[in-house]
């Protein structure tokens, strides 16, 4: 197994910030009225958090959202309409096919973020991000983190800390 890469210039401010970017770019490319957020109606809440994972205390960051606004359409369409996209980045590593009751597709931006993607088996959305491995920090950054996201960047900012 080969250890961990750190990025040494990174921060936990500045792994937030880029989680946020690679969501609005993916949002970019798809319809109008789709949002990214922590609690989607009729859902449990999501959140993001940080801390030492790494084999020698390096630290991530992580963060889940729930895919809703994109009206009659299947959970399956919106998966795949997110995993084309970022399969014409070059992102995607795996992805499940679309008679499997559940589906997740996994993958890995060129910046080293890794992400995730679930269909429910009653057809909701979720995804989860995780941020290379940084220095651990002096201190924990407990600044606020996009609640609701869409095409046209962070539409509120929540303290995701206090998520259940």
């Amino acid at each position: 197994m080969t250890a961990p890469q750190i990025h040494p210039k990174l921060t936990e401010a500045l792994a937030r910030q880029r989680t946020a970017e690679h969501i609005v770019g993916t949002l970019k490319h798809l319809p109008d009225g789709w949002i990214v957020g922590f609690q989607a109606p009729g859902f449990r809440p999501l959140s993001a958090g940080s801390g030492a994972v790494g084999p020698n205390g390096e630290w991530n960051f992580d963060v889940g959202y729930w895919v809703w606004g994109y009206g009659d359409l299947s959970g399956d369409e919106v998966f795949d309409a997110f995993v084309n996209v970022w399969n014409t980045w070059g992102w995607i590593e795996s992805a499940e096919p679309a008679d499997s009751p559940t589906r997740s597709a996994f993958g890995r931006t060129q910046d080293g973020y890794r992400f995730d993607i679930y269909r429910g088996a009653r057809g909701s959305v979720s995804m989860s991000w995780t941020s290379p491995y940084f220095p651990a920090p002096e201190s924990r950054y407990d600044g606020l983190m996009p609640a609701i996201i869409t095409k046209d960047g962070p539409q509120s900012y929540d303290d995701p800390h206090h998520r259940a």
